[in-house]
């Protein structure tokens, strides 16, 4: 899910008549798992296939710790998105996106690509992780 269409689906809700209160599942235009996402994430980095294996126990918090080891994501939200791969969470419908007249949404790969270029716009930061990057061969950015 994009974060434009996630912003749009909240600007436009506040202008939906309801008669009361109800719930609504704002799905992507594609189900993906979460082995697809970080591969089609490396495809889009031009990284190589993420090797991934199969643990039979890892809390949410090594896990989570783990993340944070190998990538710039603050530990809590590390730990979040650990705890959501659990389980799928799937959307049951898309009714919400016909009512407020949004049909067309932004595929990952198009989401993700937006992300990846506003990641490039920003500074490649100090300390350890800054150190990692450059021991990678990543380029700076500008």
């Amino acid at each position: 899910m994009a974060i434009d269409d996630v912003v749009i689906a909240l600007v436009r809700a506040l202008e939906l008549p309801l008669s009361g209160s109800t719930g609504f599942d704002i799905p992507g235009p594609e189900a993906l798992s979460g082995q697809q996402i970080l591969t089609e994430t490396a495809r889009l980095m031009r990284l190589p296939r993420p090797l991934m294996l199969r643990v039979p126990v890892l809390t949410p918090r090594l896990s989570a710790l783990w993340v944070r080891l190998v990538t710039r994501a603050d530990w809590a939200v590390a730990r979040e998105i650990v705890v959501g791969l659990k389980q799928d969470v799937l959307a049951h419908d898309d009714r919400f996106w016909h009512l407020i007249d949004h049909p067309h949404r932004l595929t990952f790969a198009e989401a993700a690509e937006r992300a990846l270029a506003r990641e490039r716009q920003i500074k490649r930061p100090h300390g350890a992780w800054g150190a990692v990057e450059r021991a990678r061969g990543l380029p700076d950015n500008p």
